[in-house]
Formats: structure tokens, sequence, C-alpha cells
């Protein structure tokens, strides 16, 4: 989808459908939610490289995991925040940035940065919860 404001309601409503239809619960819905649209923000406001950029939202499932990507052509992510030193912990009250990561991080099982051709991921996990009858 095009990496402009305007079409966040798309990556709400795929991400709700999708999260409906892999049979999360509610509270994961709403963890992937707002990691998603996160990341999606940020993407919007910080990684583009010129006017015509994009944003690719890819799910699917991995064993007990749901799983989203989120792609970008932007600047590739800084060695810091692939080793895990910056990001994972929130920053300082006086910090101006810095708390997206973390926030997904509380949010999430598994936050992935990764770099690749042509852009960056991040991979969001959330581990299915399980009711056992009986």
């Amino acid at each position: 989808m095009p990496a402009h404001s305007r079409h966040l309601h798309v990556a709400a409503n795929f991400i709700k459908a999708a999260t409906t239809l892999h049979g999360l619960d509610e509270d994961s819905i709403e963890a992937v939610e707002i990691s998603v649209m996160e990341a999606v923000e940020n993407v919007i406001d910080h990684a583009q490289v010129g006017g015509n950029d994009s944003v690719t939202l890819t799910v699917w499932q991995e064993g007990d995991d749901f799983v989203v990507e989120v792609g970008d052509r932007g600047v590739p992510w800084p060695p810091e925040v692939l080793s895990g030193k910056i990001g994972r912990e929130m920053p300082p009250p006086e910090s101006p940035r810095g708390r997206g990561l973390a926030m997904m991080c509380a949010l999430m099982d598994a936050v992935i940065p990764g770099n690749g051709d042509g852009g960056k991921t991040l991979k969001l996990v959330k581990r299915l919860t399980r009711i056992e009858a009986g």
C-alpha cells in the first residue's frame, strides 16, 4: 500500500481481518493492531526515501505463532537496532524518540528487525493462545 497516512485505515482493516481469521483472542488482536499501526506509522514518518514509497504487510501462521512482517524500501536498520542494543527498552522520559520499538517489544512475543535487498523489514510475532478443554 502507499506509504501515506491517508491509507492507515487499509492497514488497520487488513490486520483486524487477519487476526480475527487466525483466531487470536481479544488481547492478542489489540496487541498486534497497536504494534502494526505503530510500525506502519513509523515507516510513513521516518523511513521514506521518495514520494512513491510503499509499505508491505504480510501475515502468516507459523506453528503456534501469528506473524506480521512490515516492509519498506527506506533507510536500513542501524546495527544497534539489529543487534538489540537499542530499541528493546523504553528510553528515558527526556528522550525525544525511541518508544515505538520498545512498545512493540512489550506487546509482542518477538520483534525482529531485518535488512535485505531493497529495504528493511520488521517481523512481529504473537503466540496463539490455546485453551485446553477439560
